[in-house]
């Protein structure tokens, strides 16, 4: 089945104490799906089991943490159900998008394989914002992004009409314990860019891509300090980090 959780008013979370979360599917039937809408912070942490997850945050700096212990789908969901009260709406509203907060912190963890089908998505939507961290880790199995499945945690650009530094990239950590990861769509955690000449750019973020017990394949990772076509200082260029564990994995780059 399903299982929807909304909270409409700022600042409200969403927490699950010791409980979870399970819709699990019998035999060969496919497990169910998680869709939240939410204001504030979401912390669900407890040992869930859903196949896909669809999730917006709404509020700034407002974190989204979720943990499965089989496998997952990040995906867009639009599915809601017929009671009165019961119509979130498409989640995420953007068609092109799994997973969006407003530079809030994004953990995804899972114990079995997981795949990034749409975007995610953790950028500021105010100005010298940097952008959210996004952790995506499978302690068995690997991590599949598709062609679909950017990762975004660019900083925005800086205000006008002050001495401002623009938002810097939010930091990205791609970990498979056990299992290669497969990068089918890009990771940009760059800086904002200057709004005017008084400005400096946001440098880019730290972006890591480890597997414990596998190969890496990669697709493009951009962090690098934001435009200054406006005028102004440049920002940093950011870190990429690769790790291969095992004897005789691989790293290589893709398309």
């Amino acid at each position: 089945g399903q299982v929807s959780l909304w909270t409409g008013t700022a600042a409200n979370t969403i927490g699950q104490g010791t409980s979870t979360i399970v819709a699990a599917g019998t035999g060969t039937a496919a497990d169910g799906s998680l869709k939240v809408k939410a204001t504030g912070a979401v912390t669900l942490d407890q040992a869930n089991q859903v196949g896909t997850l669809a999730a917006s945050v709404s509020d700034a700096a407002a974190a989204f943490t979720y943990n499965d212990t089989s496998k997952l789908t990040l995906d867009r969901i639009i599915t809601d159900g017929a009671l009165t009260g019961a119509n979130l709406g498409n989640i995420p509203s953007g068609a092109t998008n799994a997973l969006t907060t407003n530079r809030g912190a994004v953990s995804v963890t899972t114990g079995d394989t997981l795949t990034v089908s749409k975007n995610i998505v953790a950028t500021p939507t105010a100005t010298n914002g940097q952008g959210g961290s996004v952790l995506l880790k499978a302690s068995t199995g690997g991590i599949t992004t598709g062609a679909s499945g950017a990762i975004d945690t660019s900083g925005s650009v800086s205000a006008v009409a002050l001495t401002d530094t623009a938002g810097a990239g939010g930091e990205v950590l791609v970990y498979a314990v056990a299992g290669n990861v497969s990068l089918g769509a890009g990771i940009t955690a760059s800086g904002g860019a200057t709004a005017e000449a008084a400005d400096t750019a946001g440098a880019g973020g730290l972006v890591t891509v480890r597997a414990g017990a596998g190969n890496l394949t990669l697709n493009n990772v951009t962090t690098s300090g934001g435009s200054i076509a406006a005028g102004g200082t440049g920002g940093a260029g950011g870190q990429v980090s690769l790790w291969t564990g095992t004897a005789a994995n691989t790293i290589g780059q893709g398309t």
